[in-house]
Order: structure tokens, then C-alpha cells, then sequence
């Protein structure tokens, strides 16, 4: 029912009033997605994590010619690692380090072309919210991704990108064989300082390395010495054990 506000001072009554349009939802083919917080202080909002897994997936047809997305294919690996920097930059978010991979999925186009998915795996010194980084990625390039909930550290990027033994996602054949790793000091660390020793192809690992310590210590919130040691002895698939 409309309703009629009372009289103007003239007596006339006044126009009806006609509650505002709603703003039109944003379309899910171009909303990001990602994890929320629980926590009873950020409940419902962007999840921080020191790392973050980043997929651009091939848009459908409809939705790049509806709105105008680019796809996988408009980006070398230099260039999307480019693109990943600069909206982190944007979003003040200093990279330590990041990978960049491209893999075939098994959706196909009507030539009969796997689609390829490009990711890139980021980690900062803090932790920071992927909701920033989502917004500029679609302003600068015009990109909708995805970020992944169930890889919060570097070793599980590390292991999910190069291990399908230990992810169990596809082939080992399938894996990208030519990662593009960048890192801030200039020297990325390489993967085989990041995995257990069980995944080495020659020799082992003949000891943790500086950032698997981290990641382990991050993981199992410890702060303390006390507290490292019996974490590290009750997590043998950490020790590459």
C-alpha cells in the first residue's frame, strides 16, 4: 500500500511517497568467493590468513560476453603474477613470495579444448583478508576468482600444487612442470625446502627448513618452546616422517 505523508503547508497534499528502487545484487558470476570468519568479534567477514591460494577458473561464455570478463587465456603466468602483485599493492598487502601455476581442467570447450585455470599462491608477513585483493583483481583486470578454504599455509600451496600424491587432486602429469615463483629478497625458496623428505625425488631433507618451521608454528598456534616440542614429536607427517 502506498503511503501519503501529511499535508504541505499550503494544504495540498504532497505526491505519494514510493519507497526507493533497491539496489540491484551483484552478480554471483562476478562475486569472489572465499571463507568468512566464525569468531564472534569478525562473524560473517572476509577471513585474514598469512596465505592465500587464488584461482582464476574459465568464465562460462554467456557470463565473459555478458559482463565482459577476461579469461585464463588473455594472461601469460609473467603477466597474471604481475596483476596478482600489483592488486595486493592496491589492497596494502606486502608479498613475501608468490607462485603462480596454470593447469588443465577437465571442462572442455566446443573445439573440445581443455579449459585452463591459472592460480596463484601468495604469502605475506601478516595476515590480511582476501576481500581487498578480490575487489581490485576485478577492477584492474577484470577477473572474478575464487580463494581456497582449505589451504592456510604455504606448505599446503606448496604440497597441493606439486604432490598430487599428498592432494590426490589429478595426475602428477597434470601438475603445472613450470611454476613461476616470485619472492620480495629476490631468491624464491625452493619446493624442496618446503616438503617433507618423503616427496624428494633424490636424497632427503636433512632437517626443517625456516619456513616449514613457521608454517608448522602458525598452524598449531604455539608460542612458546615448551609448546614446540611435543607438537613437532606428535606431528610426524610434518617431519617428513
Amino acid at each position: 500500500m502506498l503511503q501519503v505523508g501529511p499535508l504541505a503547508p499550503d494544504g495540498a497534499a504532497p505526491a505519494a511517497q514510493v519507497p526507493a528502487a533497491a539496489a540491484p545484487a551483484a552478480d554471483d558470476a562476478v562475486r569472489p568467493t572465499g571463507p568468512r570468519d566464525t569468531a564472534s568479534s569478525r562473524a560473517g567477514k572476509a577471513r585474514r590468513q598469512y596465505c592465500w591460494w587464488i584461482t582464476l577458473s574459465y568464465p562460462l561464455p554467456e557470463t565473459v560476453e555478458r559482463l565482459g570478463l577476461k579469461t585464463p587465456d588473455d594472461f601469460t603466468r609473467e603477466q597474471w603474477l604481475e596483476i596478482v602483485r600489483s592488486a595486493h599493492d592496491q589492497a596494502r598487502v606486502q608479498l613475501e613470495e608468490v607462485d603462480v601455476s596454470l593447469e588443465q581442467h577437465m571442462r572442455t570447450d566446443g573445439a573440445g579444448r581443455r579449459l585452463p585455470h591459472l592460480n596463484a599462491l601468495c604469502r605475506s608477513s601478516r595476515q590480511y583478508a582476501w576481500s581487498g585483493v578480490a575487489s581490485a583483481l576485478f577492477r584492474n583486470a577484470k577477473v572474478r576468482v575464487d580463494f581456497f578454504e582449505n589451504i592456510k599455509t604455504w606448505y599446503d600451496g606448496v604440497v597441493y600444487g606439486t604432490v598430487s600424491s599428498a592432494s590426490d587432486h589429478k595426475p602428477q602429469e597434470e601438475l603445472d612442470a613450470t611454476p613461476l615463483q616470485w619472492a620480495a629478497a629476490g631468491s624464491p625458496i625452493p619446493f624442496l625446502e618446503v616438503l617433507p623428505a618423503k616427496w624428494h625425488k633424490q636424497g632427503r631433507q636433512p632437517k626443517l627448513s625456516r619456513l616449514q618451521f613457521l608454517d608448522a608454528v602458525r598452524k598449531h598456534n604455539l608460542t612458546t618452546e615448551l609448546e614446540v616440542f611435543p607438537s613437532a614429536w606428535s606431528q610426524p607427517k610434518e617431519r617428513g616422517g
